[in-house]
């Protein structure tokens, strides 16, 4: 799908603040059934952001590409991800080809306390602090950590409840929070409670 785009520096996928910011993303969420997909204004950075709350995390959820046909093909090897941490289960997965032409998933999530691999997917668990996060995963290292292969490109990348996300990105480079564009930094108020 984007395999003809220039991927150098930081390729965003999505960014709350775009108005067709789920342009690339199927999204599944009835909210008949308590599911919850939508855009609000999140009260700690006082800025627009993607919610994705549910009791089962896997009946909500946005993926990308929106046709399960097609591969994102992003070469991009660091995985940024900014969102908000709802003291709920969430997880999140990667689906990579690594060298071996083989299609790998990887699951990371927050209610894991152990890394569990079979030979098409592996789950990792994730410890975020209180309120907003950024996160960076160096995809190249977990596949071949966890594979003993090399990363190609990302394939499709799902993101489940329950979070708020404000930015995903692929990157070049893992960055510090001194060396990161502003955009991607997140600015708290002085009065916030993450003091």
């Amino acid at each position: 799908m984007l395999k003809n785009t220039f991927q150098i520096g930081i390729l965003s996928l999505f960014y709350s603040l775009n108005n067709d910011s789920l342009e690339l993303f199927r999204t599944n969420g009835n909210t008949d059934k308590g599911n919850w997909i939508e855009m609000t204004i999140d009260q700690d950075i006082h800025s627009k952001v993607l919610e994705l709350r549910s009791e089962n995390i896997s009946n909500c959820y946005i993926t990308s590409p929106s046709d399960p046909l097609k591969a994102l093909s992003i070469k991009l090897p660091i995985l940024l991800v900014i969102l908000k941490n709802m003291d709920k289960y969430f997880s999140f997965e990667i689906q990579v080809l690594d060298d071996r032409n083989q299609k790998r998933r990887i699951r990371i999530s927050n209610f894991q306390d152990q890394v569990v691999k079979t030979e098409m997917i592996s789950t990792i668990p994730m410890v975020l602090d209180r309120g907003w996060n950024t996160i960076q995963h160096n995809l190249q290292d977990l596949v071949h950590q966890l594979y003993g292969s090399n990363f190609v490109e990302v394939e499709r990348i799902t993101f489940h409840a329950n979070t708020r996300l404000r930015r995903i990105a692929f990157t070049e480079k893992i960055y510090t929070l001194h060396d990161m564009p502003n955009e991607f930094k997140l600015n708290l108020p002085i009065d916030s409670h993450y003091k």
